[in-house]
């Protein structure tokens, strides 16, 4: 589980799914922003919150308006634990 907030680093390869968990409270606004695609990766991220069951509560797809990077803006719906994922829209 991740202490939150904060601010995170990695590498995306290939069909890598990172995932990163958190515990959360409802009504909670959660914010998650990926910056890959202005720092000149290759992937198209995308970004999926979901119960710790999989559930998903939202998903976000690169946008222009942030130079091809994810937004994703959610509250959450209950207490417990999320997990927030990571992937490139065609896996590669």
């Amino acid at each position: 589980p991740a202490a939150l907030p904060g601010a995170f680093t990695g590498n995306l390869n290939g069909s890598d799914r990172p995932r990163l968990a958190f515990d959360g409270k409802a009504g909670e606004t959660f914010v998650a922003e990926i910056e890959l695609k202005r720092l000149s990766g290759a992937a198209d991220p995308v970004l999926e919150l979901k119960t710790e069951d999989g559930t998903p509560i939202e998903i976000a797809w690169g946008r222009s308006q942030r130079g091809g990077d994810s937004r994703l803006v959610a509250d959450l719906p209950r207490d417990g634990r999320y997990v927030l994922e990571l992937h490139d829209l065609a896996y590669q």
